[in-house]
């Protein structure tokens, strides 16, 4: 049975790198974005003859960037962003819960029993983790 991770070195490291890519990629596009902004309205600054405005724009510009940073991470906005996502994201039963549903059963069985379940057993535990696991499918109501 296959791993279903790279086993191959060369493919590994570029596996590390696109991984790395990734999680700083909205970084990168919220610079990228930021620059197109500020270069648009310099062009347009300049265009108008307000040159003398350029200064200012790319002053407050990064205050702002500084300000919204700190109030994002430490005034609470990533960590709730985080929870919304995770509750409208996974705010139902996959079917990895359920597959590991059952092996914990198995497990929690064969620790207290000191013996791996038998078949009977374990569909007694399949069928115990079938009705729960069904009745989440679809999610759960999450006050908002």
């Amino acid at each position: 049975m296959s791993s279903r991770t790279a086993e191959r070195v060369p493919v590994r490291r570029a596996a590390r790198w696109l991984a790395r890519l990734e999680a700083v990629a909205p970084m990168i596009r919220l610079g990228m974005l930021t620059m197109t902004g500020l270069s648009t309205a310099l062009v347009a600054l300049s265009s108008y003859g307000l040159s003398q405005y350029a200064l200012p724009l790319v002053a407050t510009t990064a205050v702002a960037g500084i300000a919204f940073t700190w109030l994002f991470t430490e005034g609470g906005v990533y960590n709730q962003k985080n929870r919304d996502k995770k509750d409208l994201g996974d705010n139902f039963a996959s079917p990895l819960m359920r597959i590991d549903d059952e092996l914990i059963g198995s497990a929690v069985f064969a620790a207290i029993h000191g013996r791996p379940p038998d078949e009977d057993e374990q569909a007694a535990i399949a069928e115990a983790v079938e009705r729960p696991w069904r009745e989440h499918r679809d999610g759960v109501e999450v006050d908002g």
